[in-house]
């Protein structure tokens, strides 16, 4: 499973991920996959921005669980609260609904009008993803990018 990669840049996250939805995560549960402690996540999409997404649901898997953090990844997905997105497949995995975060940095938190980064160390040599985003601007913008 290759999930870190530390992205410097929006757009360039985007043309690596297969989509960017808006998503609610549901329920999730602790596994251990090749001795790496995972998160796995059911998510309900609510939009797809860009890319495709068999179905309204999918799996996202994290590396961590709530009892064995993974600092150097994104922080994990709570059930019932909202997220932008950026989404990979799951090295491995032929479940076609089986997805990582791009990078271990395409996750965003929707806190009121704004998505709030999520993902890996927040600081670092090269980091510059936006700390925050406005809701509605960033998935006009996603959307619009596709349609050039």
């Amino acid at each position: 499973m290759s999930q870190i990669n530390r992205y410097t840049d929006l757009d360039r996250m985007q043309e690596d991920s297969v989509a960017v939805v808006v998503a609610r995560a549901a329920d999730s549960i602790a596994v251990t996959h090749n001795g790496f402690p995972i998160t796995v996540t059911n998510i309900r999409i609510s939009k797809v921005l860009t890319g495709s997404i068999p179905g309204s649901a999918a799996k996202v898997q994290q590396l961590g669980t709530d009892k064995v953090d993974s600092p150097d990844t994104s922080r994990l997905m709570k059930n019932g609260q909202t997220y932008l997105l950026y989404l990979s497949k799951n090295d491995g995995k032929d479940d076609t609904d089986h997805f990582v975060i791009t990078g271990g940095d395409g996750i965003y938190v929707l806190q009121g009008h704004r998505y709030l980064y999520q993902g890996g160390p927040p600081a670092g040599p090269g980091k510059s993803l936006p700390a925050e985003l406005p809701s509605d601007e960033t998935e006009r913008k996603v959307t619009s990018q596709i349609e050039q």
